[in-house]
Order: C-alpha cells, then structure tokens, then sequence
C-alpha cells in the first residue's frame, strides 16, 4: 500500500505554479535533478509526472530506477514557504492506451505540437516536511539545548 498523502500536499503538488524537482540516480548511482513540472498525484498514494522528452536523461535514470527497484525523490517548494521531500519508488510508465492518449491530448493542448514521452508513476513511500518553520518549531520542541543563549536570556 502507498503512502497516504495529506490533503495540503495533494493541493500543494497540483498547483501549477508549486516547484516540482525530481531527482534520480543513473547506474553509476550519480545524481540528476530537474524541475518537472507536469507532475500531479494521481490517486492517494501515487504521483505522476510527464515526461516530453524520449531522450531525457530523468526519464532514462526513471526506467533503470523501475527495473532496479531504486528510489527517486521529489523536492515540492510552494510560493508560501512550504517545502517537501517527498521519496517513492517507480510503478510502472505508460506510453500507450487511454491513460497516455488523455495526458498526451492535455499536453498537446496546453504547449501546443509537442510530443509526450511517457506518464511515469512513482508509488510514495516517504513525506517530510521539510518547511522551515515546521522543522524551527519541531527542534524547539524536541531539542531545546539547541537554543543559543542569547535566545533564552529574553
């Protein structure tokens, strides 16, 4: 079973105008990250992303993580501060059938005549709340000796 996804996050991932950065690992294990924008949670549990491009270095890493059951990583920035990483392994990459020909039409019809490699899902299976006031407030609360000391002083 995947991970359930909070409401908050749901809405914060399908906002258009939330960062969305995917990271994956080649077979040397070298790291590669790009803003994706066309990602959106699919169902509870399950992210997708839109790959437009066949020869892009995300997609080939997407495929060897698929075969080799290796993690990818997804770091959600939203223009209020919120900050995400969210980490999951690749499900399954659709390149044919109704689920493509759906995204492949909306593609289409938001950047005009351009191609769609694939819909990759990836199954979540880590959230961290990475927001810098959620993780301020979480260390005041769990380690108040990291307090500097002109802090308690007041």
């Amino acid at each position: 079973m995947a991970t359930e996804i909070p409401q908050k996050l749901i809405d914060l991932i399908n906002d258009e105008n939330t960062i969305k950065v995917l990271a994956t690992v080649n077979e040397k294990g070298h790291p590669y990250s790009v803003e994706k924008p066309f990602m959106r949670v699919l169902e509870q549990g399950y992210l997708t992303y839109l790959e437009l491009l066949e020869s892009s270095k995300s997609y080939k890493n997407f495929t060897w993580s698929l075969w080799y059951d290796q993690r990818v990583s997804i770091t959600v920035i939203g223009n209020k501060g919120e900050n995400w990483q969210i980490q999951g392994r690749p499900e399954k990459i659709i390149v044919s059938g109704p689920v493509f020909e759906d995204h492949y039409r909306s593609v289409r019809k938001q950047l005009g005549d351009v191609d769609l490699a694939a819909v990759c899902l990836i199954k979540l299976e880590l959230l961290v709340n990475e927001s810098f006031s959620y993780q301020f407030a979480q260390q005041e609360q769990r380690q108040p000796i990291f307090n500097h000391l002109d802090r308690l002083a007041k």
